[in-house]
C-alpha cells in the first residue's frame, strides 16, 4: 500500500500544481497564485519527505537546513523579479516594439 501511495502522490502533487499555476494565470493576480503553488508545492514535498521519505537517512540533519531555506527563498525571490513580474507587466513587449522602430 505504501509503495502504491508514493507512486501516486507525485503525478498527483505535479497536476495539482500546474492546475493551480493554470487557473492562476486565469485570474488578475497570476503572482499571488503562482506563490501559492510554488509554496504549497515545496511545503507538501517537505511534510511528505518527513512521514515517508523516500531514503530515512537523508532526514538526518547536516546543518544545511537554514541555508537550504535561505537558497530556496533567495532563488524564488530571484525568479520573481528577473523573470516573472517583467513578462507580465509587459516589458517584453515593449522591448519587441522598440526593436522593430
Amino acid at each position: 500500500m505504501r509503495r502504491t501511495i508514493s507512486w501516486v502522490l507525485w503525478p498527483a502533487l505535479l497536476t495539482a500544481a500546474i492546475a493551480l499555476n493554470a487557473y492562476g494565470m486565469s485570474t488578475d493576480m497570476p503572482l499571488l497564485w503562482l506563490n501559492v503553488a510554488y509554496f504549497g508545492l515545496a511545503f507538501s514535498i517537505f511534510a511528505l519527505e518527513r512521514i515517508m521519505p523516500h531514503e530515512p537517512q537523508w532526514n538526518e540533519s547536516d546543518g544545511q537546513f537554514w541555508p537550504d531555506i535561505g537558497h530556496t527563498l533567495l532563488s524564488k525571490s530571484a525568479v520573481q523579479v528577473f523573470i516573472i513580474i517583467p513578462a507580465l507587466s509587459g516589458i517584453g513587449a515593449l522591448a519587441d516594439n522598440e526593436g522593430a522602430a
